[in-house]
This record gives C-alpha cells, structure tokens and sequence, in this order.
C-alpha cells in the first residue's frame, strides 16, 4: 500500500508537466492496485483538466479499454475515434463520453519489470498527434526516474546496474561486424527498454555542463530557490543558466527545456 501511495504522487506531480508538453486539456493517470478480488487494476486517481467526476476513480481491467490494453501490452496506444476505435474494447466509454472526450492516448510506467501506472492524455475536438504521444512517453520516463528516488531501494533489487550496462556495450562496439553483436545489443534493448528511451545526441551538446545538470534538478521538480540551495549558487546564476538553456534548446518554458533536452539525450 505505502509503494500504491508512492506512485500516485509521482503522477500526480507529473500531470502539469504532462498537460503542457502534450498540449491537451484532459490529463489523468492510475496507480496500479490490487482490488477485492486479488486483481491487479489501474485505478485513475489523479487527474487534471476535466469537467466531471465520471473518470475519477475509475477502476480499468487488463485488456480492457484504452488504459487497460497498455496495462497489458506494456506500450503506448493512441486512439483518435474513441468511441469507434477496433483498437480497444468499450467498457468505459459512457464515462469517456460523458466527460466529452473525442480522442486519448495512454502511457505505460514501468517499475522493474511491471507496468505501475498508467497515463492518459486527451482532447475534446480533435485527434491525438505523434507529437503528444512522444511527449507522453517522455513524461511517462520522468515519473519512472522519480520513482527510483521516491520508493525503497529493495524494491529496486533486480535492476541492472548502470556500469554493468555500460561495460556491455563496450563489448557489443568491440564485437564489430561479429555475427554476435546483433543478439547482444537485443539483449541490452530488453533490458534497458532503450527502444523507448532518449535518442543518443549527434555532435556537440549545445549546453554547457551546468545547464545539463540545472535541468536535471529542473526536471526533478525543484525551484530555482531549491536548485541553487542545492548547488550553492545565487538565486540570479541559476535563473541565468535556466534562461541561458531555453534559449539555446527554442523553448519557451522550463518544461519544454526538458523536454527537448532529454527526447534529443543531452541529459
């Protein structure tokens, strides 16, 4: 229950962030719980943006409309015609209609092996772009680097650690052209799930270190009061770095900053 109530604050701190990069009005997410009967279920509890109560508390099955076809499919799923969709089945859609959505897209966050919680963004008068969907994955990937923060580290056991990662893909580099090499670098993108992660940056970063580790406190939630307690610099330094890293990434928030900066790997 404490590791549930974990989760549900970490979406429920991501949900503005969600809405912004997103650029959509409704947003929302579930924890995966545990109900009555011993079944695992998205509960959607933290939501923002909508107009009635009819999706707040809402319990969604596996396999099961959008958010419980990413439940168990473990990937992100858009659908612009919710209500006509194949994709999906329609058990929720009173509720979904009710509140007036048209279109929605939905998110997995992973802990360990396990699909923890669910995002959904979704519009009321149009359809869902490839550019939200990536942006609700990479919100989805925050959340699960604040979980390795927020949640005990023995629930956190099974991970690989980094530098035993990083030595096999020195090995897969070294194997070259070895008819090897293609298993090896599959077996690391399963274990890393790098498929879903940041691209690797090409040529030089247009940040400075300072800026990259000020948006990473940036991305962690903190203020600028907070980041420069926690880095021993003046209040106006850490505005400047900030302002100085929007400019050079064209972003006109702090959020968007992170945004590219991450989805183009520069953190």
């Amino acid at each position: 229950m404490a590791a549930t109530a974990v989760i549900r604050q970490a979406v429920r701190q991501r949900l503005g962030m969600l809405h912004e990069l997103t650029g959509l009005p409704a947003v929302f997410g579930g924890a995966v719980e545990v109900d009555s009967d011993g079944h695992r279920v998205v509960v959607i509890s933290q939501v923002y943006g909508l107009r009635t109560p009819a999706l707040e508390g809402l319990v969604v099955h596996p396999g099961t409309g959008l958010g419980g076809k990413v439940f168990s499919g473990g990937r992100a799923v858009v659908v612009d015609d919710y209500a006509g969709s194949r994709m999906i089945t329609h058990e929720y859609d009173r509720a979904v209609q009710h509140e007036g959505l048209v279109s929605a897209l939905a998110a997995p966050v992973r802990f360990g092996d396990e699909v923890v919680a669910v995002l959904y963004a979704a519009s009321r008068t149009q359809p869902v772009g490839e550019t939200a969907i990536r942006a609700a994955e990479t919100v989805a990937r925050c959340v699960e680097r604040d979980l390795e923060h927020m949640l005990p580290s023995a629930q956190k056991a099974d991970a690989v650690p980094r530098g035993v990662v990083a030595e096999l893909r020195a090995v897969a580099e070294a194997l070259g052209l070895n008819p090897l090499r293609p298993r090896l670098e599959r077996a690391l993108n399963a274990l890393t799930r790098n498929g879903d992660g940041p691209q690797t940056p090409e040529g030089p970063s247009p940040l400075t270190t300072r800026q990259a580790q000020i948006l990473r406190l940036v991305e962690d939630g903190l203020t600028n009061r907070e980041i420069a307690e926690r880095t021993g610099l003046a209040d106006a330094t850490v505005k400047t770095y900030v302002h100085d890293a929007m400019r050079r990434l064209d972003a006109h928030t702090r959020t968007r900053a992170v945004y590219v900066a991450r989805s183009r790997g520069l953190l």
